[in-house]
């Protein structure tokens, strides 16, 4: 029988009620989810941030360094003065990035229109160590997250809404990111994609709300340029990547190399022979890359060359740690231009670490080195870290396993799938944030890895991302399967 055609206003209120509805019950279901895990999480964080025991990190950031993006030794100092001490600021950073994942999950489910993709994501993104842990940190971790989570939902929401307003403030957010952790520039392409890439309006147009985005951003990096410049001498955000890099150009090292390079190298060709017989001798690939992580970072950077240099490399010992960075980037590129295919190696692994989580695996699934002392960190300073393995239980281990290697899988084909219909501004806008999404995230991989050890640490736990991507396709896929609803006109009704 045919069903009684409804005029299109009463149609209209009647899908407008229902929209309401169905927001009404999403933002609920996730403000009661979102409480229940920080009123969880607030009462296991302790009342002091923990510190860290080099100077080159914290205290950095306490002391305003050059070598450090400004933006969280403002949140920390500023928080100082208003209260008086560093107490209970573990509890202003998990809410930094507890607001972030709000605004994240709740616009990624009216995105999808998805409340199971929204209440879902919230405890999943806690599951993390690299989240879970990081509040109590006085590192950059937190705000960088929160930035990073507030900045995807309002490009969610300019993606299901065309909102304007919302694509320049998550340009802003991204900026916010650069100058917390330089690792941020990445996300910076994200607002300038989507709005070149828009199909919901021309070309110019789209141009321009890019070249808005671009002007935010702009204005952001150069305030925090520009006050390095006044307290430095440096127009600059501010980075350690030379310092970084130079870890993984020492596992390089050949004798040949030590003719025409600085004293320190010298000193450090024994170690770096013995560190890549240690990393060979490994059990499998997980042990071997956490084995990487040791041997690069901690052994041959801070156990080896560091000591060398100070004794021996009077330019070193008179530098600051930013005049140190900018010693030994020239060295760092000059040993990978030399030995290119073993640096391609080191830097799958690294890459490889960042997607397998290898310092996550359980006691069954990997071995550990059968002798930690052998690995110079470990016994001259007590610094296995790169080594630790930290058994979780296995809901969590699965749920991040299956985030990060299924979501690299799904990334892929997302952006190889989608390039051409993207490229020529014919998809759909949700399509453009999620390709776009997928994007940045793995060119910030690869990045991440060039520059640092395999640890996923360094990425801040970009699992909540493959999340996302991996919600929406689930989210397509369940709608496809879905019979078509039922109704009296020729075009059935069909989400953009």
């Amino acid at each position: 029988m045919r069903l009684p055609r409804v005029s299109t206003a009463a149609g209209r209120r009647l899908a407008g009620l229902a929209a309401r509805d169905r927001d009404i019950l999403l933002s609920g279901l996730c403000l009661a989810a979102w409480a229940a895990l920080a009123g969880h999480m607030l009462a296991k964080l302790p009342v002091s941030a923990v510190m860290t025991d080099t100077d080159i990190d914290t205290y950095a950031y306490i002391a305003l360094a050059a070598y450090r993006p400004p933006l969280y030794g403002w949140v920390v100092n500023a928080y100082r003065e208003v209260t008086g001490s560093f107490d209970f600021l573990p509890t202003v950073q998990y809410l930094i990035f507890a607001g972030g994942l709000l605004v994240f999950a709740l616009e990624l489910g009216r995105l999808l229109d998805s409340i199971l993709a929204a209440v879902i994501v919230l405890p999943l993104a806690h599951l993390h160590p690299g989240i879970h842990d990081a509040p109590g940190w006085m590192m950059t971790e937190s705000v960088y997250l929160g930035f990073l989570l507030l900045g995807l939902g309002l490009q969610f929401r300019h993606a299901r809404s065309g909102d304007r307003a919302s694509l320049l403030v998550a340009a802003a957010c991204f900026a916010l990111m650069t100058i917390t952790r330089s690792t941020g520039a990445a996300f910076l392409a994200l607002p300038l994609l989507t709005a070149l890439l828009d199909p919901r309006c021309r070309l110019a147009a789209a141009a321009g709300q890019a070249g808005r985005a671009m002007l935010v951003i702009a204005l952001v990096l150069g305030l925090a340029m520009a006050w390095n410049l006044t307290r430095h001498g440096r127009f600059e955000i501010g980075s350690l990547a030379g310092v970084s890099l130079l870890s993984k150009a020492l596992l390089l090292l050949e004798p040949a190399d030590a003719a025409d390079m600085p004293p320190p190298v010298a000193a450090t060709i024994p170690a770096a022979v013995e560190a890549r017989q240690l990393i060979g001798a490994q059990p499998d690939l997980a042990a071997r890359i956490r084995a990487q992580f040791q041997a690069g970072s901690a052994d041959l950077r801070w156990a080896t060359f560091v000591p060398a240099a100070e004794a021996g490399w009077p330019a070193w010992a008179a530098a600051d740690w930013r005049e140190r960075d900018q010693l030994v980037r020239p060295l760092a590129f000059a040993l990978i231009l030399r030995h290119p295919s073993g640096f391609l190696r080191l830097w799958a692994n690294d890459w490889l670490g960042l997607v397998l989580q290898p310092a996550y695996w359980p006691a069954w699934a990997t071995g550990e080195a059968a002798d930690k002392r052998a690995f110079r960190a470990c016994l001259l300073q007590a610094n296995c870290w790169g080594l630790d393995r930290y058994d979780l239980p296995v809901h969590g281990l699965v749920a991040m396993l299956l985030a990060s290697i299924l979501g690299t899988l799904a990334a892929l084909l997302v952006l190889l799938g989608a390039a051409w219909r993207v490229l020529r501004r014919r998809a759909a806008a949700d399509t453009v944030v999620f390709w776009a999404v997928a994007l940045v995230l793995h060119a910030s991989l690869l990045v991440t890895a060039f520059f640092e050890a395999g640890h996923v640490r360094f990425t801040v736990a970009f699992h909540i991302l493959d999340l996302a991507l991996l919600s929406w396709l689930a989210t397509g896929f369940a709608r496809r399967l879905a019979p078509r609803p039922v109704t009296d006109g020729k075009r059935p009704w069909a989400r953009s």
